[in-house]
């Protein structure tokens, strides 16, 4: 039979309404099956049903052996289950269950003769007839709560072994400190590890410390890593006290957190120990200066950066000529004295850069690194020799000790420690065999030059002494017209034969020592006289040239002193020119460019001589108060026949004028040579070819008679 639908409608609201009408009871029901199956299943948890003055209702088969329940009749209160102190606590239990929908309280009950611990559950039932009682369940913890227990003492276990550990442990969250022991409170300066928490380990570095230690720690800290090799780190305690450890870290899961456990092991005493030994094993006791090992590992990696980049060193031996007397007459104390003071006064005069070492007994040994050329080492020997020429006063004694002095260069006496040393050994030996109290090189062409450069210092020093040197000038001219407007003064004297010497090597010599200062003295004196009386003449010489040794750059105060005595005044204004060696313009020193400011604040013009010998810098010329270039000689005896020297010399003509700087020439002795200097743009011209050097009596003539004829020809284009 089919129906309508509209009958279809209405059975399906009337089954509707037929399920809205017993779902109460239904869910009631389940309600009740539902603890019909927990009171009859056999649940190893006890349970028990209570109502709602306490009285028990009904348990489960697991709850049959709580001994105070087989006592007690049913619907007695279940508070007699509690332990006395725990029974006021069962009501206010049931208010909590019923307001929450249940409830939780941990409850002891003896159980066999010994407690058990039960975490309680207390569930409203709803359901029927039994709506306003409650489900009790009982779940037994006490193996839980022994191993709670024994996990809480385990802790308090670990937490003495680690606080008993001798190595600082810090739990690093980044950089923040989450945990520390006391070891670790102890090495930073903190009273108790609780301290450190939350700290920032950038707390405990210095700004230098820290710079040096953010390189290994840095990927710590940025959780990038959490593991570090052995590294020593500095750190500062909270009283800012420096100490030394050795760090490692490892990751470490702190708080479901990875973290990094940071140990630093106090290795400050070990260090302070290791370096004694390393010092006990690298220095002399008696001197405090470095010994034999320290010495030929020092010779060893100068040697070794010299195969990378070639340079030229020089050992010098270094041994106390009769110091076994002072020893047996004195005693060995005495001796060790003497020891100390020849060491004290070498070290005091001693370059930072050089290695000064005691090989033993009276030996000494020197290493002078990157010298300028062999007389560098001679210079330092001589200073030696005449530094431990002063007598020696020592409790009421006063000795004189004299040095013998042996060099060995690098590379050309040998390029081994062992080679350098022993043949600096043989030469100190020759030193000994020709009288002591001398230095020689192990070179025998090397000793023929000392001893050319000795007689060279000597006689230079004897013509300085008798006031023999002289002034001679050598004119410059325009190239055009050949007409003097310019003198060069230059340094000339007579040897024994009557002969006249020009400065040559003994300049170069002089440049080298002490007497440089003397010459260039010298010269400046005669100068100072010499135009005294041209001005008394009224001579014009146009401009005045005087040539300074680059060494004089080295004491300022004492150049522009002398220069002072040259100063020009109103009648010479402009008129003075000092000429400096191209090499200042290889090195931007600005010590060097205010002194060149200063000189000509003065009133001196300035030059550059032999320029175009070396790659000069050219930038440097427009930030120097710079008013001419001398070419140098050897492009000068090229220039009519090589065409590169011809590119070249135009090239700093163009450059030269471009910035308002003259050029001028030396050494011209052909025709030839001054065509085509002049074609290339030379302002002034020098040489053989023109004047030779000649004494200031004949200049003096020179001037006058040009002067005369012309009266205006010695002005500058």
């Amino acid at each position: 039979m089919l129906l309508t639908h509209d009958t279809q409608s209405a059975l399906r609201v009337l089954l509707l309404g037929v399920l809205i009408t017993c779902f109460p009871l239904t869910l009631t029901l389940l309600r009740e099956l539902e603890l019909l199956h927990l009171f009859a299943s056999e649940d190893s948890h006890p349970r028990l049903l209570v109502n709602r003055e306490g009285a028990l209702l009904e348990h489960n088969q697991a709850a049959t052996g709580f001994p105070l329940y087989s006592d007690t009749p049913p619907h007695s209160s279940f508070e007699r289950l509690f332990e006395p102190k725990e029974r006021p606590q069962f009501k206010p239990l049931l208010g909590e269950a019923r307001r929450l929908g249940s409830a939780h309280h941990l409850v002891s009950l003896h159980l066999n003769g010994s407690l058990h611990h039960f975490s309680l559950i207390c569930t409203p039932t709803n359901a029927g007839h039994r709506d306003g009682d409650w489900l009790l369940s009982f779940y037994d913890i006490t193996e839980l709560q022994m191993l709670g227990h024994a996990l809480e003492q385990t802790g308090q276990h670990y937490q003495q072994v680690v606080d008993l550990t001798a190595e600082g442990l810090l739990l690093l969250d980044g950089r923040r400190i989450t945990f520390a022991n006391q070891s670790a409170a102890r090495l930073l300066g903190m009273e108790h590890q609780d301290a450190l928490l939350h700290r920032d380990i950038r707390d405990f570095f210095s700004k230098p410390q820290w710079k040096k230690a953010s390189g290994p720690l840095k990927p710590l800290f940025k959780k990038q890593r959490f593991e570090l090799e052995p590294v020593e780190l500095e750190l500062t305690t909270e009283k800012r006290f420096p100490i030394v450890v050795e760090a490692t870290a490892k990751p470490f899961l702190f708080q479901e957190s990875q973290s990094t456990l940071l140990s630093l092991r106090d290795i400050g005493h070990q260090k302070a120990e290791q370096q004694q030994l390393e010092r006990a094993a690298h220095y002399d006791e008696v001197t405090n200066l470095p010994n034999r090992h320290y010495f030929l590992e020092q010779l060893s990696r100068v040697i070794s950066r010299s195969h990378r980049s070639p340079t030229e060193h020089a050992v010098l031996f270094i041994d106390l000529d009769n110091f076994k007397e002072i020893n047996d007459s004195l005693g060995h104390q005495t001796g060790d004295l003497v020891l100390q003071e020849v060491a004290r006064r070498l070290n005091n005069h001693s370059r930072r850069e050089n290695t000064l070492a005691r090989l033993g007994g009276d030996e000494f040994s020197l290493l002078l690194e990157n010298i300028s050329s062999p007389y560098e080492a001679s210079s330092v020997a001589g200073n030696i020799v005449e530094l431990l020429g002063a007598p020696i006063r020592l409790q009421g004694h006063t000795r004189w000790v004299t040095p013998s002095i042996g060099i060995a260069l690098y590379p050309q006496n040998g390029t081994t420690t062992k080679e350098l040393l022993k043949n600096a050994d043989t030469a100190m030996y020759h030193a000994k065999r020709a009288g002591k109290n001398a230095y020689r090189f192990f070179s025998a062409d090397m000793n023929r030059i000392l001893n050319r450069r000795l007689q060279m210092e000597q006689e230079l020093d004897e013509v300085l002494a008798q006031r023999k040197l002289q002034v001679y000038f050598q004119p410059r001219v325009r190239p055009h017209d050949r007409k003097v407007v310019g003198l060069e003064a230059l340094a000339r004297w007579k040897n024994n034969q009557g002969e006249l010497v020009t400065p040559g090597e003994h300049l170069h010599v002089a440049q080298q020592s002490q007497l440089v200062f003397r010459f260039e003295q010298e010269i400046m004196t005669q100068l100072n006289e010499q135009l005294k009386r041209w001005r008394l003449l009224g001579v014009n010489f146009g401009t005045l040239s005087l040539n300074l040794s680059t060494a004089l750059l080295e004491d300022s105060d004492q150049l522009l002193e002398r220069l002072a005595q040259l100063k020009p005044d109103k009648t010479t204004q402009n008129q003075l020119e000092v000429e400096l060696d191209a090499s200042v313009l290889l090195d931007a020193n600005p010590r060097v460019s205010t002194l060149l400011e200063r000189i000509s604040r003065m009133g001196f013009k300035l030059a550059i001589d032999h320029f175009g010998s070396n790659p000069a810098s050219f930038t440097l010329l427009g930030s120097l108060p710079i008013h001419s270039l001398k070419i140098d000689q050897a492009l000068i005896k090229e220039i009519d026949h090589s065409p590169e020297a011809q590119r070249i010399l135009k090239t700093i003509a163009l450059v030269a004028h471009s910035l308002d700087i003259k050029v001028s020439t030396t050494g011209v002795e052909t025709g030839p040579q001054a065509q085509w200097l002049q074609q290339l743009g030379c302002d002034l011209m020098q040489g053989f070819l023109f004047y030779p050097p000649q004494d200031a009596k004949t200049t003096t003539h020179l001037l006058l008679s040009s002067d005369s004829a012309h009266h205006s020809s010695c002005k500058e284009p």
